[in-house]
């Protein structure tokens, strides 16, 4: 099933939510800082919207992106 009816996403406490969504994007942006040359070429399988292998680097401009679109959404 899809998260948000799973995990009640309507029935959470916005200002929590919000604590979690800007901790778990300062821990994302500090990883991706700490990274050199050779960490942003590693890969790792991305299910979304099919499974397939992308680096690092496709990783997080693709999670980047994501998060400032779905920004939007939250006003």
């Amino acid at each position: 099933g899809w998260a948000g009816i799973e995990e009640r996403y309507n029935e959470q406490d916005p200002a929590r939510v919000t604590e979690e969504l800007l901790s778990s994007a300062e821990t994302f942006a500090s990883l991706l800082e700490g990274l050199d040359a050779a960490g942003w070429e590693r890969t790792g399988m991305y299910n979304y919207p099919e499974p397939a292998l992308r680096t690092v680097e496709w990783i997080g401009i693709h999670t980047t992106h994501e998060l400032l679109h779905h920004r939007g959404d939250l006003g």
